[in-house]
């Protein structure tokens, strides 16, 4: 594809929703565009606003957390696949409100207690829970706290 027609569909998808600066590269070479074109392209969409690191990030960060159920951890992780800089993924973690953020952990931690009746054993519930809570990308010091809360009433 040549270097004009690839900008032109990269700003079509642009502008139906943010993107990353990683996940644009990727299709501009699935697309067969040669690196120096990639370069440029991506640097005109840049500087036309069609890519904005901070507003994908703080976009990504809202989703996650409200639709995923994602941690920080696993948040920042896809960030950074996604060649997103550090400075932006800071600033959008920032905005994660701590009350919602405490609430979606408990949230999760609740049914995935529910799913856990069956078992008898207190210590393999408080691990499964420990390790399902990690798996999404919460902090150890989020997760202790609410998984011995939530053991006190099994």
């Amino acid at each position: 594809m040549d270097k004009n027609k690839a900008l032109s569909r990269a700003m079509k998808q642009c502008a139906r929703s943010e993107q990353a600066i990683g996940d644009i590269r990727k299709k501009l070479a699935g697309w067969g565009v040669m690196p120096d074109d990639s370069h440029d392209i991506i640097q005109y969409l840049k500087d036309q606003d069609f890519i904005n690191e901070a507003r994908f990030a703080h976009a990504f960060v809202r989703d996650k957390l409200a639709i995923n159920r994602w941690g920080r951890i696993k948040i920042r992780y896809h960030l950074r696949s996604k060649e997103i800089g550090s400075d932006a993924i800071d600033l959008a973690l920032l905005e994660i409100d701590e009350l919602q953020y405490t609430s979606i952990l408990k949230q999760i931690l609740d049914s995935k207690l529910k799913s856990l009746q069956h078992e008898s054993d207190r210590l393999q519930i408080k691990a499964k829970l420990v390790r399902f809570a990690a798996g999404r990308g919460f902090e150890p010091d989020q997760i202790y706290p609410l998984v011995d809360q939530l053991m006190k009433q099994v």
